[in-house]
């Protein structure tokens, strides 16, 4: 696990961000992906300096791509990102759990009753 990896698990671990449950390496078909939410499908992922790499983006983008046909939403920081400003991270996640899970809801209609009197 890198540094920034386990500076986000301890965010994201037993709960800490919002309630909501996160998995670690968690396996997704042929995946293992570094951090994952099942109440939004979300996938969060943090990428070292090999990503800067071309060859390596290209293969980041192919696995967008197929986790995003499965129904999964993918997130990505670069762990700069994670040791400078954790609580902006951790923020942008929650709010797209949140996000997420309002779009997965149904939607409602209002019905009014009438008014017994």
């Amino acid at each position: 696990m890198t540094s920034s990896e386990a500076i986000m698990w301890d965010r994201l671990r037993g709960r800490r961000l919002g309630g909501f449950k996160f998995y670690r390496q968690h396996v997704i078909k042929d995946y293992i992906v570094d951090f994952f939410n099942n109440d939004a499908l979300l996938v969060v992922e943090i990428d070292g300096s090999v990503h800067a790499n071309r060859d390596i983006q290209i293969r980041d983008e192919e696995r967008c791509r197929a986790l995003a046909h499965l129904g999964y939403n993918m997130i990505r920081f670069t762990s700069t990102q994670v040791e400078v400003d954790t609580e902006l991270v951790c923020e942008t996640i929650l709010n797209e759990v949140y996000r997420r899970i309002d779009a997965q809801l149904p939607p409602t209609t209002a019905e009014s009753e009438p008014l017994s009197g």
